[in-house]
């Protein structure tokens, strides 16, 4: 259902509308909240039928009348599909998706929002759910239906957690799962994909998607993630493109992981981490990087220092700024990286977590080729794939201990870059492309925080004017790194020409390094990074700014899952 037109707005109250989100905050008036967790026994398992049906009975929810689900769409985990699929497993026969999320229209509707978090359902008799059902249970999948011949497992989770190099802080698995890896014969189909550039992808797009994956018509699909939830938003894509046999394994990883006798395999996508040789990014594969351990300056840039790859020291790129990303004088710069051990006349590698990151790795990168530093690179891969490889190099503590080199050092021997450190005023000067590496929630105004204002501290919504959206997960395909073809073609499909410089920037700078970075390795001209980015530049209420919705998801979507905000209905 889409949230344009005058139908959504004209008939709140005239059907039930669900908020699917963690936070309430912000919500659609008339809206109940409905938390996907509160409909399972533990992880994603759902309780059964009678306990479903009484809690959306408390909820509200009737079989005879309309209901619709929202959540925050691209910029989410799928929470609304999950709720979605429960009531078509019930046979809830008109059960809908509100197509692109809440952002939309509490942008076009202001006024329908309401910032309390309170929900305050009025519950339906429960016998309401004893008739009008078209009970829907083979959507419902449980473990040994992985094994089921003509059958495409989908993992619908982050490349990462695919193949086993994201790791929580104890360098287990992340999000709870027991095990590393996948469900052995499963194909990766993350999330994020489901969307370019944060727009639902249109049915012939996700058809070929599947195809390329091995499916074909005859082939039932059976998705899962880690509870369910990003999973149940394929099985409703599927549903909408008409694509057959589909269902959703509600229990996940968090169940199968646990079940020690079910096989589970750690497939590496991606050749990120043995396949690059560039100025810009340096490969854990092979015998270099892993025998040379302590010949060159290694630097963690994340935010957590637990499980570090030994030898490392930690590199937050707050401690390099006066606020927000704006960086410190060049002179405490220099005395910062003096502190970490960083010489001019060594060789540094920065890692971080790569596409399951912010691209904080991009951020030291392009703050060291700021100062001038000729030696240093990015870890291509971040640092899961070589954790999985080299597990005796991986130090569980979080503590670091730089050894300071006299920053006389960063005296000579450089070759500074003042040029790729954008300001402000640059936005507006002639032949520049201006790149919003930001979501596409963040770019068009969309994403909003539990106040009801511009997510991550920003102070007004939307984007600098003129400029173009070019998300940070849009770098990777599938958790790989655009190879330089594809990020050219992607430039150039936004108007970018080789005589343009392209001035990238994002909340506080970080992503948009990272993106400054991919131009250096891809040798594509004229670059910067603005440093301040949004944090910055949206504080300062006389610089112009836009807000431009992208996708025509809440407009533009007829079908039997999602309903649209368009039209008249």
């Amino acid at each position: 259902k889409s949230s344009g037109g005058t139908w959504f707005h004209g008939n709140l109250g005239n059907f039930t509308l669900l908020d699917a989100r963690g936070n309430f905050s912000n919500h659609i008036k008339t809206a109940v909240q409905a938390k996907w967790g509160e409909f399972t026994v533990g992880g994603g398992v759902l309780r059964n039928e009678s306990a479903l049906k009484a809690k959306f009975a408390s909820l509200g929810v009737s079989p005879g009348k309309t209901v619709v689900v929202y959540g925050t769409w691209a910029d989410g985990w799928g929470d609304e599909g999950r709720i979605h699929w429960m009531l078509k497993y019930l046979g809830h026969k008109q059960a809908y998706i509100l197509a692109g999320g809440v952002g939309p229209y509490a942008q076009s509707h202001p006024e329908d929002i309401v910032q309390s978090n309170v929900s305050s359902p009025v519950a339906v008799n429960i016998s309401q759910w004893e008739s009008g059902l078209d009970p829907m249970m083979d959507i419902l999948a449980v473990a040994s239906d992985v094994a089921a011949g003509n059958v495409l497992v989908i993992d619908t989770r982050t490349v990462g957690e695919y193949d086993g190099t994201l790791l929580n802080p104890q360098g287990s698995a992340a999000y709870g799962v027991a095990r590393l890896g996948h469900v052995t014969g499963a194909v990766s189909f993350p999330f994020n994909a489901f969307f370019q550039n944060g727009c639902l992808l249109t049915c012939s797009d996700f058809k070929a998607s599947l195809t390329a994956l091995g499916w074909t018509k005859e082939k039932k699909l059976l998705s899962y993630c880690t509870a369910g939830i990003r999973s149940a938003f394929f099985w409703s894509m599927v549903q909408n493109c008409n694509l057959g046999l589909a269902a959703n394994y509600a229990g996940s990883m968090l169940e199968y992981a646990a079940n020690s006798s079910l096989p589970m395999a750690k497939t590496v996508l991606c050749n990120d981490d043995i396949a690059v040789s560039s100025t810009v990014f340096k490969s854990s594969g092979g015998t270099w990087f892993h025998g040379n351990l302590g010949n060159f300056t290694l630097l963690d840039a994340r935010g957590n220092f637990s499980n570090h790859i030994k030898t490392a020291v930690q590199a937050k790129w707050g401690e390099f700024t006066v606020g927000g990303g704006v960086l410190r004088n060049e002179s405490a710069l220099k005395a910062k990286f003096a502190s970490l051990g960083v010489s001019p006349g060594k060789t540094v590698v920065v890692y971080g977590t790569w596409a399951d990151g912010w691209g904080d790795e991009g951020r030291i990168h392009w703050m060291l080729k700021y100062l001038g530093h000729k030696q240093a690179y990015i870890l291509a891969g971040g640092v899961g794939p070589y954790a999985q490889s080299h597990p005796e190099d991986i130090v569980q503590s979080n503590v670091s201990s730089p050894v300071a080199v006299n920053i006389s050092q960063w005296e000579s021997g450089l070759d500074p870059m003042m040029d790729i450190l954008a300001v402000a005023s640059d936005v507006a000067a002639g032949n520049v492309l201006v790149i919003d590496t930001r979501t596409v929630g963040e770019y068009d105004g969309t994403l909003l925080n539990p106040q009801g204002s511009a997510a991550y501290g920003v102070a007004r919504l939307g984007h600098v004017t003129g400029a173009v959206s070019f998300p940070f997960n849009a770098f990777f395909q599938n958790g790989c790194l655009l190879t330089c073809s594809d990020f050219k073609a992607s430039l150039t499909a936004l108007g970018w020409t080789k005589e343009k410089k392209l001035l990238s920037y994002c909340t506080a700078g970080i992503r948009s390094a990272f993106f400054w970075s991919m131009v250096q390795n891809c040798n594509l001209g004229l670059a910067a990074n603005y440093a301040g980015s949004m944090l910055e530049y949206a504080a300062n209420s006389s610089l112009p700014m836009a807000k431009t919705v992208l996708c025509n998801d809440d407009i533009a979507v007829s079908s039997t899952v999602f309903k649209s905000s368009g039209g008249t209905w």
